[in-house]
């Protein structure tokens, strides 16, 4: 009878923690390994979640901390790397080719060796995955990137051996739309550990509009500072010019005002 009240005991309080917001309980006595599977999974989906809302939340602070973009895309994507990828690149489309903006990684020796291949443009036509998030505005999920990605997406043997070092193994990829307009996309790779999935996809997306209205933010700040440049120097030009034949007006009308 005690046992039975124990148990109404316990279950009571453990509906009232998940009335309070707790995912899952276990019962002391009445663990087997599918419920004990069940609430590690919970653990760590809610770790993951929180680390993912996190990391969002300072994203958003640092890209709207600043009106240079390229400061604020390079903070982002060293945050990025090492907090939900060992790899970040941004991308940008210039002069019909895509660049490589920023790219970050959790170690710094790591980061030159690959900074010859991260110079280099990615020329339109090749099988590279930006291409199409950046022609159709959506994300793309490569789990498994496989033994062949390299030979996949590089032109040449010293891009693969490139490539081939830095260890990829999963990567997703997200647009960076703001006013209907595709601006770039940002690139979050793994090197090891588990693959991504739907939920880090929806992660690069967040990243991807918050990139993009910074980048837009700025560019319209910049737009905006050149033309009260603009305008202070025609304004000058303008006073300039009118200075001296508004002297001369002045001392004529001076001269008509005085008495005969």
């Amino acid at each position: 009878m005690s046992a039975r009240r124990g148990l109404a005991t316990a279950e009571a309080v453990a509906l009232r923690a998940l009335e309070s917001g707790a995912q899952d309980y276990l019962l002391k006595d009445h663990v087997d390994a599918g419920l004990l599977e069940r609430a590690l999974r919970y653990g760590i989906q809610r770790k993951r979640t929180e680390v993912r809302s996190a990391f969002l939340a300072e994203a958003a602070r640092i890209l709207s901390s600043a009106l240079d973009y390229s400061t604020t895309l390079r903070a982002v994507s060293r945050l990025a790397a090492g907090r939900v990828a060992d790899w970040c690149v941004v991308y940008l489309e210039e002069d019909g080719a895509v660049v490589r903006l920023e790219t970050a990684h959790v170690d710094e020796d790591r980061l030159l060796t690959a900074a010859p291949l991260m110079a280099r443009p990615i020329p339109a036509g090749t099988p590279h995955p930006v291409h199409a998030v950046l022609a159709s505005g959506e994300p793309r999920l490569i789990a498994d990137l496989g033994d062949d990605w390299a030979d996949r997406v590089c032109e040449d043997e010293e891009e693969r051996r490139a490539i081939r070092a830095m260890g990829l193994t999963s990567a997703v990829f997200a647009p960076m739309v703001v006013h209907g307009q595709t601006l770039g996309a940002v690139g979050l790779f793994r090197a090891g550990g588990p693959p991504y999935g739907d939920d880090d996809v929806m992660l690069a997306h967040e990243l991807g509009h918050l990139a993009a209205a910074a980048v837009d933010n700025a560019r319209l700040y910049a737009r905006a500072t050149r033309a009260t440049r603009v305008r202070d120097e025609v304004l000058g030009f303008v006073t300039h010019d009118l200075r001296n034949p508004l002297s001369a007006i002045h001392m004529l009308a001076e001269l008509l005002a005085e008495p005969n």
